[in-house]
């Protein structure tokens, strides 16, 4: 059964498609054909961070956004961000302690591979925290969740959150910049 996030989502994305279609813009990520292996996909939990549980899938989605344009969110809808305190070259991440309970690391599960929708795979990376998880990269910089933000906000969220936090593109970028 497919939820009513993912059916919303799916929706957006589809009206999103649509809209630039017919003003005859390029296409968004991710292509049609994204969308609809997206709802045919068994919703199967979360996706993020420490909400992961055995069997819950891990997935990346490019989707077009009005305010942001192409932004990543989880499976769930969630915008996902990074942070200009983090680096990307090495791959570093210096949100620890209080930072996590509010921005929360968009971390792997063992033996799950993530499903990208509209994501290069070589963009995709990952470090090891100081607690140990795996948290993923994109364009080598970590991507977090933040907690408490309502699923399927495809506006600008808490983009530029504290000058440092924003929604990142499918290549790690900044989105809207």
């Amino acid at each position: 059964m497919i939820s009513p996030t993912r059916r919303l989502l799916v929706a957006v994305i589809a009206a999103g498609l649509a809209s630039l279609t017919a003003c005859g813009g390029a296409a968004p990520a991710p292509a049609p054909q994204a969308a609809a292996a997206a709802e045919d996909t068994a919703v199967r939990g979360g996706s993020h961070g420490s909400a992961h549980g055995p069997g819950s899938p891990i997935e990346l989605w490019a989707v077009q956004t009005s305010a942001l344009g192409v932004t990543v969110t989880d499976a769930s809808g969630h915008l996902l961000y990074r942070s200009d305190l983090d680096g990307n070259a090495p791959p570093t991440s210096n949100c620890v302690g209080p930072c996590t309970e509010v921005w929360e690391p968009f971390v792997a599960v063992e033996g799950q591979e993530p499903t990208l929708l509209g994501v290069k795979p070589k963009t995709l990376g990952a470090i090891v925290r100081a607690d140990g998880a795996t948290q993923y990269t994109l364009g080598g910089w970590p991507i977090y969740r933040r907690v408490g933000e309502q699923a399927g906000l495809l506006d600008a969220g808490a983009n530029g959150t504290d000058g440092v936090w924003f929604a990142v593109t499918p290549q790690g970028e900044k989105a809207g910049a």
